[in-house]
């Protein structure tokens, strides 16, 4: 890790153990963050991240509360008991991700993009997404209470036993395409779901 980075970090937890009276928040843009460690990238939390880079990493026990990664990618990554509480990852691509045991209460996620990923027992409670389509993914227990999904593109998804599906606050299901959509109403999306999810044996 270069030195101007590791002084911007030391900053940024001055700034965070000092509730802002000291340090500066961490603001990084365009920047290719695949080398840090989990206890490096534990030190982003509350940070404001603009098209960063994370590839072929583990994020294990990370507290990302209140960071914002707006039009970031990760790629070819595994995610474990992550922790985006009130986080916004707008704009932001997943591909080829594993995302297990993590945590997206009331996090915020406008215009994403889901490919070949799998959330598994991961908390989405709260979580408000719109606008965004899901290729080849794979949902397993996934707690969806009080979440809001608008608009999302479904192609080739797997559910698998979703918990609290009938608790979610908002749910609208695209079966078609975003040129041409095929909108289903709260209700229709919840049926759905539930005809095609697979039981866990």
């Amino acid at each position: 890790m270069d030195t101007q980075l590791e002084e911007q970090l030391a900053n940024h937890q001055k700034w965070l153990s000092t509730a802002g009276n000291e340090g500066a928040r961490l603001s990084l843009d365009e920047m290719e963050l695949s080398h840090l460690t989990s206890e490096q990238l534990a030190l982003l939390e509350n940070a404001f991240l603009t098209a960063c880079r994370f590839k072929k990493m583990s994020f294990r026990r990370v507290d990302l509360y209140r960071t914002q990664m707006y039009s970031c990618s990760f790629e070819q990554s595994l995610m474990e008991a992550v922790h985006f509480t009130k986080s916004d990852l707008s704009y932001t691509t997943f591909t080829d991700v594993t995302i297990e045991e993590n945590r997206f209460n009331r996090a915020e996620m406008y215009q994403c993009r889901f490919v070949r990923c799998i959330f598994k027992e991961t908390s989405a409670a709260g979580l408000a997404i719109w606008d965004s389509p899901f290729e080849q993914v794979t949902f397993d227990h996934v707690d969806f209470d009080q979440a809001y999904f608008e608009n999302i593109l479904l192609k080739d998804v797997t559910f698998v036993e979703p918990i609290h599906l009938d608790q979610i606050t908002e749910l609208a299901i695209n079966l078609g395409t975003l040129d041409q959509p095929q909108m289903l109403s709260r209700e229709e999306s919840i049926r759905w779901i539930k005809a095609h999810c697979i039981t866990a044996r």
